[in-house]
């Protein structure tokens, strides 16, 4: 039983061997060039989605800062020596 344990490929410690072609190429970085319509569709979705989420919160900050700054404006010249 034990000479059938060293051969079993789902036992643990095991390795496969890799093919040598699905290495080269590799990254993390850049997407697989066989990725199917929906999934590239999903990628650029999820990317604009972020890129909106990124857009929404600086325009928040500025109208923030402009509010901020339309106050200061209206308030008299000698205020800050009060």
């Amino acid at each position: 039983m034990s000479s059938s344990d060293a051969q079993d490929p789902h036992a643990p410690g095991t390795s496969k061997k890799e093919d040598p072609a699905s290495q080269v190429g590799s990254s993390q970085d850049a997407a697989p060039p066989t990725l199917t319509l929906a999934q590239r569709m999903a990628e650029r979705r999820a990317k604009l989605k972020e890129l909106n989420r990124r857009r929404n919160e600086a325009r928040q900050l500025n109208h923030a800062e402009v509010v901020d700054e339309d106050r200061r404006n209206k308030e008299p010249k000698n205020m800050e020596a009060r």
